[in-house]
């Protein structure tokens, strides 16, 4: 009485091999799903942390130097004033009703100290700074403007 064996027959290995890889596959589907899905709860729970530590610490900072601001009546200036930008060289009327004048030399001193917070697993620089500010102004000619 002769045996069989399903895994001798030439005709069934290619199938079986083909199967027993796509059930491997499958199974280790399973954990890479669960590994992802923890990077995601984690990237959530990090920028959920920033936003909080950000908003505490008082978020993005401008620093600008001292200007004198002047009040002109409308139509005090009533001239054409050239100026540059992104797209070239521009001519614009002056009719506001301030003159905002800026230094002529401008010195600003920042003193930057940098700090570690720690919520939970993360980590974040935060920065105190102490800063001066200087201004020089040069002569500045009002006399044909009504203020």
């Amino acid at each position: 009485m002769e045996t069989t064996n399903l895994f001798n027959k030439s005709s069934l290995k290619m199938p079986l091999r083909i199967g027993i890889g796509a059930l491997l596959t499958l199974f280790l589907m399973l954990p890479l799903s669960m590994i992802e899905s923890l990077i995601l709860e984690r990237q959530s729970n990090y920028e959920q942390v920033s936003f909080e530590i950000g908003r505490d610490w008082g978020g993005q900072q401008t620093i600008s130097g001292p200007f004198l601001i002047v009040p002109v009546k409308k139509g005090a200036l009533n001239q054409i004033v050239e100026y540059y930008n992104e797209n070239g060289k521009e001519k614009r009327r002056i009719q506001d009703s301030k003159i905002v004048i800026s230094p002529k030399d401008l010195k600003i001193n920042a003193d930057i100290k940098p700090q570690s917070k720690h919520k939970g697993i993360y980590n974040f620089v935060v920065y105190n700074s102490d800063i001066t500010v200087e201004g020089n102004f040069s002569e500045i000619d009002l006399s044909d403007i009504r203020i």
